[in-house]
């Protein structure tokens, strides 16, 4: 990302970011590596992007996030071999939020960069699990997938927590 040359005459920028976590398991995937027990069967991945670099104070924009549901601009900044559960999530979250707290501003040039984080890129199914008490998506032996019309109804009766 580089920075337009008019950031340096102001005097205070605003980046906007989204971060978030998610996990996989070697189930996901067909294949079998040679040597598996020198590999975990759960991926757990913490990632970062950046949406928009802003004027502080007038707000104008000098860089935006032309995709920003694309993983061009999204990075890794964690990847840890554990599974995914709603304590790894909960766990991941605190940590995150303690870094963001304990983040200062920086100066670039004569101007000083601050930011604003935005836990969006979480995973629905912990979080339905863990507050709604469904589970999505899940595979069912001889029956598919969790996706039912039960589920369905208990996931529209609770907009609030889905939305």
């Amino acid at each position: 990302m580089a920075l337009n040359s008019d950031v340096a005459d102001e005097e205070a920028s605003l980046v906007y970011l989204k971060y978030g976590f998610d996990g996989t398991n070697s189930r996901s995937y067909q294949q079998i590596a040679k040597y598996s027990a020198a590999y975990s069967n759960s991926l757990f991945c913490t990632s970062l992007l950046p949406l928009q670099l802003v004027d502080k104070y007038t707000c104008i924009v000098y860089w935006s996030n032309p995709r920003p549901s694309s993983t061009r601009f999204c990075r890794p900044i964690k990847i840890a071999h554990e599974k995914e559960t709603p304590e790894t999530a909960r766990n991941e979250e605190q940590d995150l939020q303690q870094q963001i707290e304990d983040l200062t501003d920086f100066k670039y040039k004569s101007c000083l960069i601050s930011f604003e984080m935005h836990l969006t890129m979480i995973d629905g199914k912990t979080r339905f699990c863990k507050k709604l008490g469904i589970l999505v998506d899940t595979p069912t032996q001889g029956a598919g997938n969790t996706n039912d019309g039960n589920m369905a109804r208990k996931f529209f009766a609770n907009t609030e927590i889905v939305s």
